[in-house]
This record gives C-alpha cells, sequence and structure tokens, in this order.
C-alpha cells in the first residue's frame, strides 16, 4: 500500500487532528480507549444527543391482512382504514380492510378480480365514506381491431365496501391534453381533491364536481395540512420546494426550499404541518420555518427498516408507519412513541461513520445495540449533508469533524478518503491484537491473503470482509495461460495482433485509462522513494496505445444487426483479444468462458511488474479509532461481518473459506427453482450473443480450481487517485488532438505528477 496523501491540505488537517485528538467522545484515555468516563450519559455529548430522537417502537398486527401488501393507511374516527393491491391469475384488483386500534379487523372488500379495476389512492370523507381514483381498463373492437382504453373515476363506497357513486374523472379534466389521476385528499370538512398531472379537481363529499384548478407540472406530491392548508412539493436545484396554495384563487401564497440531498417522502401531520421521511430519520416540519426539526433516528430508535412510509400522524409526536424488515424481509405497521430523553437507558455509545452507509450496516447495527446490555452504537452518514448545491458537504463536514477532535470510533471507509494519510499519522487501530485475542477468530478459516493486502509493515488497519476481483481475461490459448504480465510483455502482445483486430471489444480511451491507473498505476509511481517514471518508455508506449481506442463509445452498432452481431462475438472470433472485468462470484467465470470467450480462459490481468495484474475491490472496508471511546466493543461489532450470518448473505466474494467452499460446489450444480408442489425443477440458463442463444452449464472442477487459486493468491488492492488520473487525462489530450508528441505529453505528466508526489509524501 502506497505511503502517500492527498495534498498539503491533508497534511495540516492530520496535524492538526493529532494535536487536538480526545477531544470529541469522551473517555478516551489508556491505549485501549478505555477511559474514565466509559459510563456515557450526560458527559458523552454523542449519546446525550442520541437521546433525543428515540421512539419506542409497538407493532401492529393487522388481523387477516399482510402488512407488506398495503400501501396506503387513513386514520379515521378510532379506526385504521387500509388499501393495497393484489395480484391474481389474470389481472390486479384492490382491497380494503378496516381495523380498530388493536388491528382486530372490523370489515374486508375486495374488488372483483375480473372487472380490470384498481384504485389508485383513496380518502376518508367527514361522513366516514371511502373516496377513491379508480382506473378502469375497458375493451373495444374485436378480434384483430380489439385494444384497451383507460378510463378513470371517482368512486364512493361505504367502508363495508358498496358502492354509492361513480362519477367520470376523464370527462372532468376532457380539456387536459393529458390526464392521470394519481391520487384523492379529504380535509375533513366536505372537500375533496383530485390530484393529476398540472391540475387539481375539486369535488364536494355528494361527488359534486366544484372547478378544477391549475397548478405547475413538476409537482412530485400534494398535501392537505393539519389547517386544511394546501400543500405542493417539488424538487429544484437547491432542494425540495414546498409551496402553499389558495385553494379559492389556485395562487402561491407561500414558497420555502428545504435543501436536503437523499429526498423527503411527505406526509400531513397534526403537531408539525409536515412530517418528512427519509431512509434514516423522520422530520417535523412547520411552513416557514428555516429547516425541519429531527424527530427520530431509525438506528437510535432499534428500528431495523430500510425506510418508514404510510405515516399517520397521532397526538403530540406520535405517528403510526409502515416499514419492510432490513433482516427479516417483512412488512410491519406499528406505532412509534416518543421516548422521554431522560428515560433513554445509558449506555456505552460509540460512533459509526462515513458516507453512504448501506442497509446491512445499519441493519447490524441495530442488531447490535437490541443484543448488548452495555454498549450502544450511534450511526453517522455524512451523506446526509450533502445537498444539490455542493454534493461534497458531507465529505466535507466528515472532515470538520476530524479536524474538531470527534473521530468516529468505527469509520466505514471509501476510495474519497486519504486512507494512507490517515493511517500514517496513526489515526486507526491496528486489528492483529483483536483478531488474535480472546474474542478473536481463526485466520485459518478465512482468506489471509485479504488480510494482508490491506496490511502495512505487518499491522493490520482495515477489515474488509466481503469483495469482488478486477481483472483482465483473455482466451488461454492467446495469452499463454498467464496469470499476470510485465509492461514489455503486454506492449509484445499489443504489437503481435493481426491487422484489423482490436485489444478490447468496444472499450473507450477513459475508461481503459482508469483501469489501467486504479490497477497498474503504481508501476510509475514510487510513494516510498518519492520517484515518479511517467517519462518512461513503458508509459510513453501506453500513451500510443490509449490513441489507438476511441474517444467515445459507437453506438451505432447498436443499431445495426450485423454490426452488433459482430461486435457481441468479436472475442469468440478473435476480432478482440482483452476484457477488463469485475467478477464478484462463481457464474460469471461460466458466463465467460462459455458465452464470450467459448474457449477456456485466463485471469491475465493488468500489466504489472510486482506480480499478478488482479485488484481487490472491497464491499465494505471498517477501521477502528486509535482513540475510540472503546476498540474492544469496536471490535466486538465490526468482527459480526466475519461472522456466517453474513458471509452467507454477502452477494460478491466473502473472505469465509468454508463459503468459498460451499458456492463453488453449488456452481458445480444445475440451477433449480421449487414449484408449488415443493418439487425440485432443475433448468439450464443461457447467455446470449444478440439473437444467439448459448446454453451455459455447471462450472468444471478445473473451473472452480482457477477462480479459487485467484481468490486465495490476490494481495494487490485498487488504488483510486483521481488527481493523477486527471493530470494524465488532461495532459494526454493534446498528444490524442495532435499537438504534442507522447514524449512532450509524458513529460508534462512526469513534471506535475512529480510535484504532486512531493507535496503529498
Amino acid at each position: 500500500m502506497k505511503k502517500g496523501k492527498r495534498g498539503i491540505f491533508w497534511s495540516l488537517l492530520l496535524v492538526t487532528v493529532i494535536v487536538l485528538g480526545g477531544c470529541g467522545t469522551g473517555g478516551r484515555g489508556d491505549n485501549k480507549g478505555n477511559g474514565d468516563n466509559k459510563g456515557g450519559g450526560q458527559d458523552n455529548p454523542q449519546q446525550t444527543e442520541a437521546k433525543n430522537y428515540v421512539y419506542r417502537e409497538e407493532g401492529i398486527v393487522l388481523e387477516g391482512v399482510n402488512a407488506s401488501d398495503i400501501s396506503q393507511v387513513v386514520f379515521f374516527d378510532g379506526k385504521f382504514i387500509a388499501s393495497g393491491t393484489k395480484y391474481g391469475d389474470t389481472s390486479s384488483y384492490s382491497f380494503y380492510a378496516v381495523f380498530d386500534e388493536k388491528g382486530n379487523r372490523i370489515s374486508y372488500y375486495e374488488s372483483p378480480e375480473d372487472a380490470g379495476e384498481t384504485d389508485n389512492g383513496f380518502a376518508v370523507g367527514s361522513n366516514g365514506d371511502i373516496y377513491a381514483v379508480m382506473t378502469k381498463d375497458i375493451m373495444e373492437g374485436s378480434g384483430e381491431d380489439a385494444g384497451y382504453k383507460m378510463e378513470q373515476y371517482l368512486v364512493r363506497r361505504s367502508q363495508e365496501g358498496t358502492e354509492k357513486e361513480r362519477i367520470s374523472l376523464s370527462e372532468r379534466a376532457s380539456q387536459e391534453e393529458y390526464f392521470y389521476a394519481n391520487r384523492i385528499l379529504s380535509d375533513g370538512k366536505g372537500m375533496l381533491l383530485v390530484v393529476g398531472n398540472g391540475v387539481l379537481l375539486q369535488f364536494d363529499e355528494e361527488a359534486e364536481f366544484v372547478k378544477l384548478i391549475k397548478i405547475s407540472e413538476d409537482v412530485s406530491e400534494v398535501l392537505l395540512c393539519r389547517d386544511g392548508k394546501v400543500v405542493l412539493t417539488a424538487y429544484g436545484e437547491q432542494g425540495m420546494i414546498v409551496r402553499s396554495i389558495d385553494i379559492a384563487t389556485g395562487q402561491i401564497t407561500g414558497e420555502y426550499t428545504l435543501k436536503q440531498n437523499t429526498g423527503y417522502s411527505c406526509y400531513a401531520g397534526t403537531s408539525y404541518d409536515l412530517l418528512l421521511a427519509t431512509d434514516q430519520e423522520i422530520y417535523g416540519y412547520n411552513l416557514g420555518d428555516t429547516e425541519p426539526k429531527k424527530l427520530m433516528d431509525y438506528v437510535d430508535s432499534d428500528v431495523d427498516a430500510y425506510s418508514l412510509y404510510n405515516l399517520v400522524s397521532a397526538e403530540e409526536e406520535n405517528f403510526y408507519a409502515s416499514y419492510y424488515g432490513a433482516s427479516d424481509s417483512t412488512g410491519h405497521f406499528s406505532k412509534f412513541v416518543k421516548v422521554a430523553p431522560e428515560d433513554v437507558k445509558d449506555k456505552i455509545t460509540l460512533t459509526l461513520g462515513g458516507i453512504y452507509i448501506d442497509s446491512d450496516i445499519k441493519s447490524r447495527i441495530v442488531h447490535f445495540n437490541k443484543e448488548s446490555d452495555t454498549y450502544r452504537i450511534r450511526m453517522v452518514d455524512y451523506a446526509m449533508y450533502n445537498t444539490n448545491e455542493d454534493y461534497m458537504a458531507g465529505r466535507t463536514k466528515l472532515n470538520q469533524d476530524i479536524i474538531a477532535g470527534n473521530i468516529p470510533d468505527i469509520m466505514v471507509l471509501d476510495n474519497g478518503m486519504p486512507v494512507d494519510s490517515y493511517i500514517a499519522k496513526g489515526l486507526f487501530a491496528d486489528l492483529n491484537p483483536y483478531m488474535d485475542g480472546e474474542n478473536g477468530i481463526d485466520r485459518s478459516k478465512f482468506l489471509s491473503n485479504v488480510f494482508e493486502a490491506y496490511s502495512v509493515d505487518g499491522k493490520l488497519y482495515q477489515l474488509v470482509p466481503a469483495f469482488s476481483i478486477s481483472t483482465m481475461i483473455g482466451k488461454q490459448e492467446l495469452t499463454g495461460g498467464k496469470t499476470g504480465w510485465s509492461y514489455e510483455e503486454f506492449e509484445q502482445f499489443i504489437a503481435g495482433m493481426p491487422q484489423g483486430t482490436r485489444a478490447f471489444s468496444n472499450a473507450t480511451r477513459d475508461e481503459v485509462l482508469r483501469q489501467f491507473m486504479e490497477l497498474s498505476g503504481g508501476e510509475f509511481i514510487n510513494w516510498k522513494t518519492g520517484v515518479c517514471s511517467f517519462d518512461s518508455e513503458h508509459f510513453i508506449n501506453f500513451l500510443h496505445f490509449l490513441n489507438t481506442l476511441p474517444k467515445d463509445v459507437d453506438f451505432s452498432v447498436y443499431d445495426d444487426p450485423e454490426s452488433y452481431s459482430r461486435l457481441v462475438s468479436a472475442y469468440r472470433n478473435d476480432e478482440a483479444f482483452l476484457s477488463m472485468v469485475n467478477m464478484a462470484g462463481f457464474g460469471e467465470f461460466r458466463e465467460w468462458r462459455e458465452g464470450m470467450f467459448g474457449a477456456d480462459i485466463t485471469f491475465v490481468g493488468y500489466p504489472s511488474e510486482q506480480g499478478g495484474g488482479s485488484a481487490i475491490v472491497p464491499m465494505q472496508r471498517f477501521a477502528i479509532a486509535s482513540q475510540a471511546v472503546d476498540k474492544d466493543a469496536a471490535w466486538q461489532f465490526i468482527k459480526t461481518f466475519l461472522e456466517p450470518d453474513y458471509q452467507r448473505t454477502v452477494y460478491t466474494f466473502p473472505v469465509s473459506l468454508e463459503r468459498i467452499d460451499e458456492l463453488a460446489k453449488e456452481s458445480m450444480q444445475p440451477p433449480y427453482y421449487t414449484d408449488e408442489q415443493g418439487n425440485k425443477v432443475e433448468y439450464t440458463e443461457s447467455y446470449w450473443l444478440g439473437e444467439v442463444e448459448v446454453a451455459l452449464h455447471p462450472m468444471r472442477k478445473e473451473d472452480v480450481e482457477q477462480v479459487k487459486a485467484l481468490l486465495t493468491s490476490v494481495t494487490q488492492t485498487v488504488h483510486v487517485d483521481d488527481s493523477i488520473i486527471n493530470m494524465i487525462t488532461e495532459e494526454a489530450e493534446a498528444f490524442f488532438a495532435g499537438e504534442k508528441t507522447a514524449e512532450e505529453a509524458a513529460g508534462i505528466i512526469q513534471s506535475r505528477a512529480q510535484l504532486y508526489v512531493n507535496e503529498n509524501r
């Protein structure tokens, strides 16, 4: 691993960190991070803040209905009215169910399956009737002239399902060039609003049409707030725009912008004008406020959810909501009750931080927090600070926290972070003592080469529980079965290609440049000695090679059947020889060997003087701060990603040898599915070369051994340094345009790169 940093800024930043280290989360004492203030409480600012966002979940089992099937819920007169869509043999149809507050079913109704009728949304009037927007498919003509047209209606029903009115919406909006109603709202006082594209249709509760109101076409949601205000939401360059309108005049009465990049789902509130849901939090917002107020944090509340939806506001700050469990893949409907901060149990609180933290990590944090009586992990996804104006705001905020000494106890790393600099400055703990300690692991059960790849001077600072491999493949007979080659050997291979052939099927110049620099760019920078060699013969030859590649993808080949057929068969017909691939599973090898190449292949990799040119692409990377509140507890958490229940669920290669063996055996068996009678039915998978179908067979023993040999030997890691890649791209363009020679462009790149390395070592 290179020892360089990304700039003078980082040098100054990290010096500041060393000076300020320990000023963040309390209790940073001995070398295990176990200070005198481990107990948390009011002395721990992370724990104190987290207590403000805790809700208690009270699950509600809705009798006779799967919560996953519910698409909308309304609370009226002490009852829940829920609707959803079911799918029959020939068409879909809607259902309604009415429940008491404990989930006991009061009534149930389904629309006829063969009627071609589905409801887009519903509202409940002040009279208790259900008003729905129905879409109906109507067949016209017969035989070859038969076709369907769509009609939409406003339908009024009793809660038991008895239809009282059916009014054509298509007729009411006939003056609109295109009209599609997708929602209906009730103010609970006699007014109904049908929401369509660019218009609102106002009705009374007798289904009598009142008027049509023009609104902007860019509206994403329309809501009726607690005081009867009509609110329109849309997304602009600076974030979500909230507009209030006067129904009487159709005029905008207020406009507010919420600067949040990840997006909100909006619901009417009672204590607030709006409840706003993201994939991690719930906010309350009153029109005119500068920003929303955070109410609930899913992780702090131990809610294992991708996101909450169907929010129904209850008394004070409480609400009902649906969600889909991230770990149990099951629908839930629950009441969420605000917990007073003083009633939240004190635990030792650690912070996990990163950019765009995925649902797997979030789910395991929730599980860890529920299981531990002593520790609690709080998640901070810095992506929440990003805005449409500044997509780097989250990264800037993370940097500011590091400067202030508030380094997350556990960090989820990515390629945008100067990880080498963090390591060089001692910000990360060596994981080896924890891996080999009392609560450690049996290393013999894991891919030790992956651990070695992320070690520096014998110390392991990053844990990678799953990964894919970036490599280059080609036919064995043409590459000589090489599992690695030097730049000289690569150049000889390119020079030996027959006239009229090409190295890659349809790769562009920029794609090849980036991949080569990420995988073998280290050939031209020695971070230990600080010496660059971009003016070398090999790099100049590489520039010449890049100049033979197309600048842009030739999309015209996809429009011509003959050209497209030749393109997809180029590797089989020896018109192209190398493919840059990312391998995440055994089955991909079979697709490449039997489908793409139609012959035995080898992982020749990218050119490298240091050995194999294949590299590890981590799915996740974890590090523990050297001054973490409790490094033992942090290890207990990240260790769970090495346990079987996680290793068996990853969609890339796991580091567990046992699981790799299981996947290898599965790849050697025919694929199958289980039919309705519980019978195992085998089938054959296919690879398509344009219109030509190629049957794929189970992996051969030698195929599996070839993949496993790569998995157990690869030690290089992908290095992304956009500064270097941008330098090469900028300066090489003059050569590609014929304005400079390759030697001149290489000389400028060498000068700029050497200055960059000198500043960042």
